[in-house]
């Protein structure tokens, strides 16, 4: 028996479907909001973990493999990345949870 959650979300602290714009700084991208020029922070790593789980927890299909007590093991992949389908600078979080049993 097996089982798997995966999950994409742009890391970064907003609360709407706003656009963003990125702009490198000192070599670093900075994200702006695209309507006021608001900068908007990258999260913290508790931050992501919080939305991931969240996430998965506010799904049901998501949800069922998490609680299923059939699948005893469990094996977790994270990546933290540029999203290489897009053509904007976001950060992106690419995580997946497989379950056995």
């Amino acid at each position: 028996m097996v089982g798997e959650n995966i999950l994409e979300e742009i890391a970064l602290d907003y609360k709407d479907n706003s656009v963003y714009d990125s702009e490198l700084e000192n070599g670093v991208y900075v994200f702006y909001h695209h309507k006021n020029g608001e900068i908007v922070r990258e999260l913290t790593y508790k931050e992501l973990a919080v939305k991931m789980v969240d996430s998965w927890m506010n799904s049901p299909g998501h949800k069922a493999n998490i609680l299923n007590k059939d699948y005893t093991h469990l094996g977790v992949g994270v990546a933290i990345k540029k999203n290489p389908y897009a053509t904007d600078d976001l950060p992106t979080v690419f995580a997946t949870q497989l379950f056995g049993g």
